[in-house]
């Protein structure tokens, strides 16, 4: 109290007798406060966003032509066919489009499955049932019907497909949890 009877009243929040400090730091507002990071859900929905963004565009704006390498003898026919659109060359190898589509090797039988794409899954069925049992693409029902046929050992499928569903679902509970 002051003499006139009437409290004293303090502009700065430092208690009696210490001299407030002033943040130097770079990045430090004019008050002393900090800059604060954002939340953990703003980077879930960011790294969301981005995740999202990448499969849109993956499916929007699909990879170019494939090319295919042809034998030169076969290069040679399809240009006296007139079915070469553009040549490029340089050095050793030379490129080009064709007007029409050409298929190399050809085909020899309609009536057999695509060999080549199934082929293809089987070099790699570990990854495959791991994928789809974490994160659930492809979906997990197909791969446990494609399991025989891609000669998954049933114990393999047992340890491999439990292991990724309880990574998937301890994920989710943890992300429920956390908020």
């Amino acid at each position: 109290m002051s003499g006139t009877g009437q409290p004293n009243a303090r502009n700065d929040s430092a208690p009696a007798g210490r001299v407030r400090r002033t943040d130097t730091r770079p990045g430090a507002g004019k008050d002393g406060a900090t800059g604060k990071m954002p939340p953990r859900r703003t980077w879930l929905w960011f790294v969301a966003v981005i995740v999202a963004n990448y499969f849109l565009v993956r499916l929007l704006m699909p990879a170019g032509e494939s090319s295919v390498t042809v034998p030169y003898t076969l290069f040679k026919d399809e240009v006296s066919k007139g079915n070469v659109e553009a040549v490029h060359s340089q050095g050793d190898s030379i490129t080009g489009r064709f007007k029409t589509a050409v298929t190399y090797p050809p085909a020899t039988d309609k009536s057999a499955p695509p060999k080549a794409d199934f082929d293809r899954w089987r070099d790699r069925p570990r990854w495959v049932l791991w994928a789809s049992a974490t994160f659930g693409l492809p979906p997990f029902y197909i791969i446990s019907l494609l399991a025989g046929a891609l000669e998954i050992r049933l114990r393999t499928f047992c340890v491999i497909g439990m292991t990724g569903r309880v990574l998937r679902f301890s994920a989710l509970v943890a992300l429920c949890w956390l908020y």
